[in-house]
């Protein structure tokens, strides 16, 4: 598929995208990769205002999600009007939604909304494809170790075209970047005095990082090249605000408040307006990469930044030195949440800031205790991180990577398969293990029984094939089969 011809207007694709508001914006690749298509996002209710601030998009409709739950838990005494509210809600989501259909989250409302949208052919969703990017979420669900690929070029892959990534940033509207200029006039009149941006939230209190932290980072800093400072986050995070403003009173000035104060055009706005981003793995910290401007993650516990870290070239990821990582809540728990802890060196955060400020390159960047600083660079197949000031840093995990690259059809020219010594038996070894587990999850993976039997297999039996063909294409096909199994211990929930 070449995104640079023009397709036929009548050529129409739908994205169900039902998930949280980072993965929202990490659907970008995938439409990029589309092209020209007639674009159609079904999402949910509550993100709906994003969804319209992504480019490409020419129909959203949105489902109320929560009020189907609520609907379904509630109102058992009245089925014929649960059935007649339902019937008129899937109405809008029926019929003809183009030749494609991606539904992107491995989660019961995706799956029937997919299963009503192509009644006359199951084959427009049920992939080989998804079956590969499925399969795959579900593997490294259990095996996080072994994960190497951006959640947003998983779904880029459904396409399966070898298109290279290409994502221009989104471009704020002429509204949001007169409101941006309003807030941050006085900010912006200093020209040697960058901005940073705090997000103080997160989806939950344990992917949190206290704001009384945020606020000692930035006290430390030498006044001189301390920034302009703007809070932000959703109108829950109000009393996070609050926090951080009495962790730095008196000691920095220059702070504008805008937690649970912007319209999602306006924190655009705002975000591509800022020199630096500055958060836990949240939804505004990938808006902000998207929107081209530098990115600073931190990451812990669960949240693995090669699944979902700043998306793009030249962003910063933090994350723990720990062999575990990226790992669980309940593990994280019984560790005391050591991973956290390292955030809690004031002068070591205060030095990094001071030197990312300072426009200091990567790989001179300051060395943190239990902490790994990581890169992003955008490649022609996809996203990666590199390790900052580790010079031929080792990777016993990329083969697989790049076996998996190339069965979902991210691979590029540019790429050398010529990963493997004939005689690296430990690294065989991985790879085979990696082979028979992926293979595995694809011959258990479940979907709705209104799809039928034969689809299923076909797109399975498809699936096998290609992830073979990729496997002996690094010509260890004849080498014995490792004797460990590995399963998953529960579903995939990544972006459910």
């Amino acid at each position: 598929m070449d995104v640079g011809n023009a397709r036929p207007e009548s050529e129409e694709a739908t994205i169900c995208q039902l998930a949280r508001l980072g993965d929202l914006a990490q659907t970008l690749p995938l439409m990029k990769r589309l092209g020209d298509c007639r674009a159609t996002l079904i999402c949910d209710k509550a993100a709906e205002q994003w969804a319209r601030q992504l480019p490409g998009v020419h129909d959203i409709l949105s489902l109320d999600t929560q009020s189907w739950r609520a609907a379904c838990t509630d109102n058992f005494g009245d089925l014929s009007g649960l059935f007649e509210r339902l019937r008129g809600d899937v109405s809008r989501f029926s019929g003809d939604h183009g030749k494609r259909f991606f539904a992107l989250n491995d989660h019961p409302a995706a799956n029937a909304l997919a299963v009503f949208a192509c009644l006359d052919d199951a084959r427009r969703w049920v992939t080989r494809n998804l079956v590969l990017m499925r399969s795959y979420v579900r593997l490294i669900a259990s095996l996080h170790l072994w994960n190497r690929i951006h959640l947003a070029d998983l779904w880029a892959s459904l396409t399966h075209d070898g298109v290279p990534m290409q994502v221009p940033p989104i471009l704020a509207s002429k509204a949001a970047i007169q409101f941006a200029k309003t807030i941050l006039g006085d900010s912006k009149s200093g020209r040697d005095q960058r901005i940073c941006a705090v997000i103080l939230g997160s989806g939950s209190p344990h992917r949190r990082i206290e704001p009384e932290a945020f606020a000692e980072w930035f006290a430390a800093l030498p006044a001189q090249i301390r920034p302009e400072i703007v809070l932000l986050g959703g109108g829950g995070q109000q009393e996070l605000a609050g926090r951080f403003l009495d962790g730095v009173r008196t000691r920095v000035s220059g702070v504008v408040n805008l937690a649970g104060k912007c319209s999602p055009e306006e924190l655009v706005g705002v975000l591509a307006a800022v020199d630096l981003v500055l958060g836990v793995d949240t939804g505004p910290l990938h808006w902000a990469a998207l929107a081209g401007t530098q990115a600073l993650g931190l990451y812990f516990g669960e949240a693995g930044f090669h699944d979902t870290g700043p998306y793009g070239d030249g962003h910063l990821v933090l994350a723990p030195d720990c062999p575990q990582y990226p790992c669980s809540p309940q593990k994280a728990r019984t560790c005391g949440w050591r991973c956290r802890q390292a955030y809690q060196n004031i002068c070591a955060m205060a030095d990094l800031l001071a030197a990312i400020l300072q426009k200091q390159s990567a790989a001179t960047l300051p060395v943190m205790p239990g902490l790994k600083l990581h890169a992003s660079r955008l490649t022609p197949s996809g996203n990666e991180y590199r390790a900052c000031g580790q010079a031929n840093e080792s990777d016993e995990f990329e083969p697989c990577a790049h076996l998996a690259r190339r069965s979902l059809g991210l691979s590029s020219s540019g790429q050398s398969d010529a990963l493997l010594d004939s005689d690296n038996r430990p690294v065989r070894e991985n790879l085979e293990l990696f082979y028979q587990v992926w293979k595995s999850e694809i011959e258990q993976l479940r979907f709705p029984a209104a799809v039928p039997r034969l689809v299923q297999d076909e797109a399975k039996n498809q699936a096998v094939r290609q992830l073979t063909e990729a496997r002996e294409a690094f010509g260890f096909h004849e080498y014995p089969a490792a004797k460990r199994r590995i399963f998953s211990a529960e579903p995939a929930a990544i972006g459910a």
